[in-house]
């Protein structure tokens, strides 16, 4: 009889662990799903000259007056793929699913009369 109860104790230990490995792997997976989905990673900026279109799925994050890179009467923007929260310059399109959550006045790194914006996803 102790025998039996014995490896009864041993079977709900066994179980008992089972089922907590995988609870423990069920929350380190949603842990790690939740903080990866809190915000994406910027993508590496790239400078074109103002006379190029905006490519889809990019805004500008800064202009810079003429005489740098670009020749002649030519601006330079700085673009890169957008995030949420982020600041973008006036002349910068708003993407698909993004809303305008404030605006600031000339200056910063949109250089001229441009504002920046932050923009965001609702």
């Amino acid at each position: 009889m102790k025998a039996s109860r014995d490896k009864l104790t041993r079977l709900f230990t066994a179980l008992a662990l089972m089922i907590g490995a995988l609870v423990g792997t069920a929350w380190a997976a949603q842990t790690a799903s939740a903080a990866t989905a809190v915000r994406a990673v910027p993508a590496t900026s790239l400078s074109i000259c103002s006379n190029s279109p905006i490519p889809s799925g990019y805004v500008v994050t800064a202009v810079f007056g003429p005489g740098g890179v670009c020749s002649g009467n030519l601006a330079s923007y700085t673009i890169q793929t957008p995030y949420s929260p982020m600041s973008v310059c006036s002349n910068s399109p708003i993407p698909s699913g993004y809303v305008v959550t404030a605006v600031f006045g000339p200056g910063g790194t949109c250089s001229g009369n441009l504002a920046s914006y932050t923009i965001q996803t609702p």
